[in-house]
């Protein structure tokens, strides 16, 4: 597995993407660690009752965070949304978002849930996430690091391959073609360590950097 502390988050860039979009709250840890952060808002969303049920306990007297429990590529638009209300000379402004994408096999690595027991697209959602927010950010103010990426791909990845009792819930077409739309106009990046990420950001932005 991999994590969002592994990413140092400077001032500069917390400055230039203030909103934190997160899917898959687990137990909390990314969360913990973006909310230590100068995020003008935080969201997290969550389709496991359960965990959504204790962030919102443990988030409960920071005004800042916001936990939504459902599914990641129905509610994402809807917090994309939200963020997005300020009108320019008639045209939507875009905030700029920190989008970390973790989201997988709902109530499976914390929970003991069976990682295939919902079906592919809500069980692996990544492909769609990607796809509304290019859909809603066409300006593509955005930075989006992704988790997990060997559920995709083989490749040299730090965690090794994927162990046999995943293998099942895999996607039926495993690729990285997801991230072609992205090279256009997006500075894309894949860093092996740990089971894989990938960094999406803007050419004129500072770019996040893995740290040991």
């Amino acid at each position: 597995m991999g994590s969002l502390l592994r990413f140092p988050l400077s001032p500069e860039f917390v400055k230039r993407f203030p909103i934190f979009i997160e899917t898959g709250y687990g137990e909390g840890r990314s969360l913990s660690y973006a909310a230590t952060h100068d995020f003008t808002q935080l969201y997290s969303i969550e389709l496991w009752d359960e965990a959504a049920r204790k962030g919102r306990a443990k988030f409960s007297d920071n005004l800042k965070v916001n936990i939504i429990h459902g599914y990641s590529a129905i509610e994402l638009g809807f917090v994309i949304d939200k963020t997005q209300k300020m009108m320019v000379q008639g045209k939507r402004f875009d905030f700029p978002v920190f989008f970390w994408l973790d989201a997988h096999f709902p109530g499976s690595d914390y929970y003991s849930e069976p990682f295939d027991k919902y079906p592919e697209y809500v069980r692996l959602p990544l492909e769609k996430e990607l796809e509304i927010i290019r859909d809603l950010l066409p300006m593509g103010n955005y930075f989006i690091l992704i988790d997990d990426l060997r559920f995709y791909a083989d490749y040299d990845w730090g965690d090794g391959i994927i162990p046999e009792h995943l293998r099942g819930a895999l996607p039926s077409k495993r690729s990285l073609d997801f991230l072609d739309p992205f090279h256009s106009t997006h500075c894309v990046s894949i860093d092996l360590h740990d089971s894989g990420y990938a960094l999406i950001g803007p050419h004129d932005a500072p770019f996040l950097e893995f740290k040991e």
